[in-house]
Order: C-alpha cells, then sequence, then structure tokens
C-alpha cells in the first residue's frame, strides 16, 4: 500500500501537474530524456530489495525472473508517467491537434531508459549479493547525486567553446543521436552486469535493512 501510494504520488506530480505547469515546454527533447530517466529511481531500491534478501536465489531463472519482475515495475511505471505528462499538455493546452514529441527521439529516449534501468538492475543485484539492501541503496543515491551535480553544474566549469559546443548539439536530432548511443553502451555493459549477477557465483545473503 505504502509503494502504492508513493507511485501515485510521482504519477500524479511528474505526470500531470509539472506538465501541466510546463505546457509546451514539457515536450522539449532534455525534458522527454529527464522523464524517461526516472525509471532509475524507481529499479534501484526496488532492486537491491529483490536480491539482498534472506530468501536465497535459487538459479539463473530465479534470478533473472527477479531481473524481469523489477524491470517491469520501473520501466513501466515511467512509460506511464511520461504518456499521462503528454496527455496532460494536450488536454490542457488544446489547440486543435494532438502534440508529441518526433517519434525518433521517444524511441531513443525510452530505450535508453530501457537498456540503463537494466545495467542498474544488473549492478544493484550484483552489488546485493554481498552488502545489504540499505547499502546498496545508499551507494546508488551517492552515484546519482554525483552525476546530477556534474549535469548541473559541470558545464560552468568547461571553457566558453566547449560550452558552445555542447549547446551547438542540444537539438532534437543531437540528443536523439545521442540517446542512441547512450542505448548501445547501456545494453552492453547492463548485459555484462545481468550475466554476473544472474550466472555468477553468489555471495553472502545479507538481510534487508
Amino acid at each position: 500500500m505504502k509503494q502504492f501510494i508513493l507511485v501515485l504520488a510521482v504519477l500524479v506530480t511528474f505526470g500531470v501537474l509539472l506538465p501541466w505547469y510546463k505546457g509546451f515546454d514539457f515536450l522539449d527533447p532534455v525534458m522527454i530524456v529527464a522523464y524517461c530517466c526516472l525509471g532509475l529511481l524507481f529499479v534501484a531500491p526496488a532492486s537491491a530489495e529483490a536480491f539482498a534478501t534472506t530468501q536465497p536465489i535459487s538459479g539463473p531463472a530465479d534470478a533473472l525472473r527477479r531481473m524481469g519482475a523489477v524491470l517491469a515495475y520501473g520501466w513501466g511505471v515511467t512509460v506511464l508517467i511520461l504518456i499521462t505528462g503528454i496527455a496532460t499538455v494536450n488536454v490542457t493546452h488544446w489547440h486543435g491537434s494532438i502534440l508529441s514529441p518526433p517519434a525518433t527521439l521517444l524511441m531513443a529516449s525510452l530505450l535508453f531508459s530501457l537498456t540503463a534501468c537494466v545495467a542498474v538492475i544488473g549492478l544493484c543485484a550484483l552489488l546485493a549479493r554481498r552488502l545489504s539492501a540499505a547499502s546498496v541503496k545508499g551507494m546508488i543515491r551517492l552515484i546519482f547525486l554525483v552525476v546530477l551535480v556534474l549535469l548541473a553544474f559541470g558545464k560552468r566549469f568547461l571553457g566558453e567553446q566547449s560550452q558552445n559546443a555542447i549547446d551547438s548539439r542540444m537539438t532534437t536530432e543531437g540528443i536523439t543521436h545521442y540517446a542512441f548511443i547512450a542505448s548501445a553502451l547501456c545494453a552492453c555493459g547492463g548485459a555484462g552486469l545481468v550475466a554476473a549477477a544472474a550466472f555468477g557465483a553468489p555471495g553472502k545473503e545479507q538481510k534487508t535493512t
């Protein structure tokens, strides 16, 4: 019940209220990619809880089943929030036709979200074999915080030429291109992490804290 209320609150906040406030700015490519990354916030703790448990992993099939369940939950919620956000913009700012981001941008963003979720699930599952759920969550939160700080303030420490070069690539086409590249990298890394977590030698099981 607690998890349901949390998901509902996130859905209302990011799927209804924020798109209604942002209006057409919600359809900005950077915003779309950022929304697709919300799944990482769901799959990281869920994966840690699923593997850092007193119930032993019975084998690779059981490990893959748990990963699949976490992926379906986290990525599914992400897709639902994104669809709700686009629908909210159209309902609250209706101009006679349905507006949505370009199909290629949506495809690239969702693919990146999917592969990134797989990579994070594999990493958390691997760590949770030897660490407690609390420890894994703390490490992932720290990683997320570092990434957010770099994204928010990192550009300030670059030279003007580098800043201009980055800004020139922040177009719909550029973001789509880099999202596909990031998807390929996450897919390769995620496959290795998932294989290591599912088929590797299990570590000492830890109690969830």
